[in-house]
Formats: C-alpha cells, structure tokens, sequence
C-alpha cells in the first residue's frame, strides 16, 4: 500500500515539475550512467570514443552521474557540463526532487546516450531517458537477468534505437566498448581507463599500502578477522592505511579491535570515511599496492596504473574480473584470488548458506594464498 502511494506521489511531482519550462537550454549529446562508482569507473574508458567524435565540433556534451563520481567526471575537458544526481535525496526528499526534475526539463538534447548493460526497470537510467526531451534515445536491449521480458517490451518505447548486444559473459570494460562500436566509432580498442589526472598522494608519507575493507554487498565481503590474520602475516615496518566510505567505518573499528588484542596497532592507520574519493585516489596512486574486496577501488587502483589484489567470488565471474587478456594495459589488471567452484556465475544467486557473514566462494579464500600474492607485490614495487 504504502509502496503505491508514494509512486503516485512522485507521478505527481514528476508531472508538475515540468509544467511551464518554456526557454530550454539545448545541448548536443548526453551520456546518462547513474550507476555504482566501479561500473562508472569501467565506462570511462569509453569518453576516448565520445572525446575523439565531439572535441573539435561545436557540439556540447552533457554527462549525467552520480554526485559522488561527478568530480572524475569534470576532469574530461571535452566535456561542457555535468549534472550530478544525489539518489537518496531524489527518493527521501521531495522538493530535491522537484528541484531535479524541473532542472533536467530545462534541457534539450539532440542524442542521448544511456549505455548502461544492466538495465533495470523503474529509476534507474531508463527512468531518465524516458524523461529527457531527445530527438534520438539510444541505448543498449538490456542484460536479461536486470529485467523482465515485459519490462523490456514496456522500456522499448523510451528509445529511438536499442543496441543488440552480444549473448557471450563479456567482460564489462569488453560491452562498455561494444557499445561505442555499434554507435559512433566501429574501430574502438577497449582498454583500462587511466586516470593520469589524479596527482599523487601528500597526505601520507613513506611506504604503504592500502586496504578497503568493503564491498557493494556485505555478503561479499572477505571477513575482516581473515584480514587481520593477513595483517600479521605483514612485514612489521610496513604501513598499512585503511580506506572506504562512512558505511564501513564499524569495519575499520573492528579491525583494529582484534589487532590491539594482538598489540599490533601501531601500523595501521584508519581512515575510513576522512577523505573524499576524490581524495582517496591521490592516497592509493601513492600506494605500493591495494587490497580488497571486488569493488569499485580495485577498478580505481588500475585506473591508476597501481596494483592490486582483488578477492572475489564467482557471482559475476568474468563480467568484472577478471580483465580481459586482450586489454593494451592488462599489467595494470587486478590480481585475482578466488576459489574455483562448479556454480561460478550464479549472478549471486547462491545455493549455499552464508558463512561468516559471507558467501561460500569469498569465505573458501584462503588467507596463505592472499598473502602469497601480496608478497609478490610488495616485492615488485620496490
């Protein structure tokens, strides 16, 4: 009931929001990708494409984002405006929402470009497009696992034109760039996005290395008591910085609980939730290496020509992890520790119960083999 109610609620708001808006401001082109900062990271690979085809034409280019990666989104020159998208305050906030929409009525846009792979039916990318005033919509059919066969047949009439894509598990970096290929520019080479304009760190000194403890999903996670083991298995003269968002401070706090039960403290910095990503990014270029869960900073980490070793699990096997071989910078590809099982590729829809928190793939990780890769690492950055 309740669920109803507001739905006809935001009808209503997304309704007299557009009620008279009479001067638009015209734009040429706008990319929507409003999804996750990881998938965000991967698809900026792609803005070489949208560089090459509109820097050197007075065309204007519009991207449409979340709040929290608009700032890597500004540092692309040829880019002449970002609209940045706050997703708890457009649903809890009412007036942000009226505010929003009413902004993005103002516009008009000769294409818009919704590239997302993972389509999902309500606000999400396509509840954008079908908003937007565009003479041409274009965007991908849509991963079959997102949405429903009549959710897909109702999203149809958003767009002028809907890229088939490839039945093959591709890996993202792979369909972000099929994307582009079947759009404007057939000869795109895929490779991982690199984000030189990051500069390095100066908040930390000395020889480090970073740890992000979370992940989109907590039953994702790597237990934090295996990465304490990990931690003690460390070379003691080795700093070690903890990095993540607010919702992952108890995490930290955790952390550093069971290693003041090992006396073993003094090394361990928490910063979770202090800086910015932005921020953040600075501190991991300077790092030696990055350790974490599949997540959003280990696409970053290669994004920054830093290495990194990714512990993962097998719900998305080979979407996105690991990188594909063929990629020009595949050195930079995240290390991938994982334990092989025979249901890899379930899209998270695991048949097993959770242990420790986590599912049966990230919890059958072992901790020597981590660590194994780790050392490799440190070595190799000396």
């Amino acid at each position: 009931m309740k669920k109803g109610v507001t739905k006809i609620l935001y009808f209503f708001i997304d309704f007299l929001a557009g009620i008279g808006i009479s001067k638009k401001q015209k734009y040429d082109i706008l990319l929507i990708r409003v999804d996750a900062i990881g998938d965000f990271v991967l698809w900026t690979d792609t803005l070489r494409a949208y560089e090459k085809q509109y820097k050197d034409t007075e065309k204007k280019v519009v991207v449409l984002c979340l709040d929290i990666v608009a700032p890597i989104a500004k540092k692309y020159k040829f880019i002449d405006k970002v609209i940045s998208l706050n997703y708890s305050q457009f649903h809890k906030n009412l007036w942000y929402r009226f505010q929003y929409i009413r902004i993005l009525k103002s516009h008009q846009f000769e294409v818009v470009f919704s590239p997302v792979y993972s389509r999902f039916y309500g606000e999400s990318a396509d509840y954008f497009v079908r908003l937007l005033q565009g003479n041409k919509k274009i965007g991908f059919d849509g991963n079959p696992h997102c949405i429903s066969k009549k959710e897909i047949e109702k999203s149809k009439s958003y767009y002028t034109n809907l890229i088939e894509s490839s039945p093959l598990n591709t890996m993202e970096l792979i369909r972000n760039a099929e994307f582009v290929q079947k759009t404007i520019d057939k000869n795109f080479t895929p490779n991982i996005p690199n984000f030189s304009f990051i500069k390095n760190n100066d908040k930390i000194s000395g020889d480090f290395i970073v740890i992000v403890l979370g992940a989109g999903n907590s039953r994702r996670r790597w237990p934090v008591e295996n990465f304490a083991k990990l931690i003690l298995l460390l070379p003691v003269n080795l700093k070690i910085i903890l990095l993540g968002s607010a919702k992952e401070f108890d995490l930290g706090t955790h952390l550093i609980q069971i290693l003041k039960e090992q006396k073993d403290t003094h090394r361990v910095v928490n910063h979770i939730s202090d800086f910015t990503l932005m921020e953040s990014m600075t501190i991991v270029k300077g790092s030696k290496c990055l350790i974490g869960n599949e997540s959003s900073m280990i696409h970053i980490a290669a994004a920054l020509r830093v290495h990194s070793i990714a512990i993962t699990g097998g719900g998305h096997w080979k979407r996105f992890v690991p990188y594909s071989n063929s990629l020009p910078a595949k050195e930079y590809a995240p290390c991938i520790v994982n334990q092989d099982m025979d249901c890899y590729g379930c899209d998270w829809q695991c048949k097993y119960p959770l242990e420790n928190g986590c599912w049966k793939c990230i919890n059958n990780i072992n901790i020597e083999v981590v660590y194994d890769q780790v050392k490799k690492h440190i070595k190799a950055s000396k």
